[in-house]
């Protein structure tokens, strides 16, 4: 063997720290199926605009700041979008 130290990669680590926390958040997980229901609901259609960002299945955890990031800009907006947004 050649007897190095495992050193794990920073972005897993992070990325199972924040699977640990959101999956056990309900105010989380809430908002993660509530995105991707409705990213399904308005893939195809006029809305297409204010969807939420696409979430890989397996890499969902490590790119999770984009999600949030469409969740605040969505409610700094909130009062100069339309009614059926």
């Amino acid at each position: 063997m050649l007897n190095l130290a495992y050193v794990p990669d920073c972005t897993h680590v992070m990325a199972l720290a924040l699977q640990h926390y959101f999956t056990n958040n309900e105010e989380a997980k809430s908002f993660l199926s509530m995105s991707g229901k409705l990213r399904q609901k308005w893939n195809l259609g006029k809305k297409t605009l204010f969807i939420p960002p696409a979430q890989r299945t397996k890499a969902r955890f490590q790119n999770i700041s984009i999600l949030i990031d469409w969740g605040d800009k969505i409610l700094k907006n909130w009062q100069s979008l339309s009614q059926d947004i």
